[in-house]
């Protein structure tokens, strides 16, 4: 037998800046030029935004010589998948984009997941830079290079990793949302807080009533906070092989019961829900105190999150999502992160279904 091999060792820098400043929206298309000479963008954005923002951003683009298109889908979680893929690869095509122009996401999770995606795969990969406009995306999702679409049995089933050139957060554009996407993104923030940092639960537990009122102050020191946790995150793990996993801290029920919704519950909510259901197994396992379970779930309700599944949601269709979890190591056993205290997460790879059992049947109080 002979063998040929193929030496592929690589060293690639994928580092980027996050950007975080009141008013800096307006001043993005200048920065653009500034950093990578790129003179075509496809903006990628939802139907409803592209009103609101995407011909502002086009005419500021045009200013500094840029030509810009938009490149837009209908908003919601059902429409976060291939086939929105492939009709805004060809909506590329059609607008002339090859291998030189550079895509620019415009939105919350949804648009920065599907807008990665597409940049990781079209023409076999683009750069691409995030604009988020949500609190959700601004905290988390729009950082680390977390890229995918959902399937029928369950959330981003199928992604890619492909990092960002760079971030433009600009908390402004957090004014225009509703209280209820304020408390959507304040679930990942504190999710931040419970696995890795102290003074981000002390900063949303004393400014509690401003925070949900949208104060942009204040929001503003919760981003820079929550950036630079998931931020070491990510340099350690980049691709999730193993402490990255730790920012999966509720997220193991919370995907399901989020799918099993039918996306009803937005994904802050199920997350919310998600870290107290698996804080209860914690306990049951004897890994968390009892005081440290109320603590957190005083916390999540100070900032009016839910705590408990919905009375209307089946719990048999939220194990059945929760099996087709991509994080679960055998067909047998669920993983799932959970809390040793405030602060130290920890995998967890061995959890019997009577055990999530026994932390769905004690719930089922609110209503949607």
């Amino acid at each position: 037998m002979k063998t040929v091999k193929i030496k592929l060792r690589q060293k690639v820098d994928r580092s980027y800046p996050i950007w975080i400043e009141t008013g800096l929206f307006k001043k993005i298309p200048a920065d653009l030029k500034k950093e990578f000479g790129v003179r075509k963008y496809a903006i990628v954005t939802d139907t409803r935004l592209e009103k609101i923002y995407g011909q502002e951003l086009i005419e500021n683009m045009q200013r500094e010589g840029l030509e810009a298109t938009i490149v837009s889908f209908a908003l919601g979680e059902k429409n976060k998948s291939l086939a929105t893929i492939e009709k805004m690869a060809n909506t590329m095509l059609k607008q002339g984009h090859n291998r030189q122009s550079m895509i620019l996401t415009l939105g919350g999770g949804i648009t920065g997941d599907l807008g990665g995606f597409l940049a990781s795969i079209y023409m076999r990969g683009i750069d691409f830079v995030h604009v988020p406009t949500s609190l959700l995306a601004m905290a988390d999702s729009c950082i680390g290079g977390k890229n995918g679409v959902d399937l029928k049995e369950g959330k981003n089933l199928l992604g890619t990793f492909l990092q960002p050139k760079k971030i433009y957060m600009d908390p402004y554009l957090l004014s225009t949302l509703s209280p209820r996407e304020i408390r959507n993104g304040l679930a990942e923030v504190v999710k931040h807080g419970f696995i890795a940092d102290a003074e981000i639960l002390k900063h949303l537990t004393k400014h509690a009533p401003r925070i949900l009122e949208g104060h942009l102050r204040d929001l503003t020191d919760l981003l820079v906070l929550s950036c630079r946790v998931k931020g070491k995150i990510i340099e350690l793990d980049p691709t999730e092989e193993h402490g990255r996993k730790w920012l999966n801290y509720g997220h193991s029920l919370g995907h399901a019961i989020e799918q099993a919704s039918g996306y009803k519950l937005h994904h802050g909510e199920a997350i919310a829900i998600g870290m107290n259901l698996e804080n209860r197994i914690a306990f049951n396992r004897k890994m968390l105190s009892r005081k440290e379970v109320h603590t957190i779930e005083t916390l999540l309700q100070l900032l009016k999150l839910p705590t408990e599944i919905p009375l209307d949601l089946s719990t048999t269709t939220i194990v059945e999502a929760l099996k087709h979890d991509k994080k679960n190591s055998s067909t047998q056993t669920y993983t799932m992160v959970l809390l040793k205290k405030i602060g130290s997460p920890k995998i967890v790879d061995d959890i019997q279904e009577k055990e999530i059992q026994a932390v769905l049947s004690k719930t089922a109080k609110n209503s949607l």
